[in-house]
């Protein structure tokens, strides 16, 4: 059998360079800890995933934190999933006051952060001022 009509070059995402945890930690307006608690597509080509916010290791963090991503990995939308617990780099948008990320960023599941978690310390926790440390 023969596929009908030519057939499209396979897209993928493509970063023009990996950094080391504290260039992105420089580059990065908030670095948090949350859970995914739901996904939604408001509209096409874009993904907002719900965090609930455990830590926050820059900027300010509130308990709930909505992230922007292209919805498709190879527009290099970060593929969150609910109930994952990730360390997420992320960037203020200049739409809409909100905040992206991509896979082009460090942002990882928590289970593979140990590297990220190792330079950033124990951080604050999320919604609470700078002077609230984590033990």
């Amino acid at each position: 059998y023969q596929l009908m009509g030519p057939q499209a070059p396979a897209l993928a995402c493509s970063c023009v360079e990996a950094l080391v945890p504290d260039a992105e930690l420089e580059r990065s307006d908030v670095v948090f800890a949350g859970v995914v608690e739901r996904i939604e597509i408001p509209e096409p080509g874009t993904s907002v995933a719900t965090f609930s916010a455990t830590v926050a290791y820059k900027g300010t963090v509130e308990p709930t934190v909505r992230i922007r991503t292209p919805s498709s990995e190879p527009s290099c939308g970060y593929p969150f999933e609910v109930g994952v617990k990730y360390l997420v780099y992320s960037y203020q948008l200049e739409r809409q006051d909100a905040l992206g990320t991509t896979l082009c960023t460090r942002t990882r599941p928590w289970e593979q952060a140990s590297e990220d978690l190792a330079m950033l310390g124990s951080g604050t926790l999320a919604g609470g001022s700078d002077s609230e440390e984590l033990p």
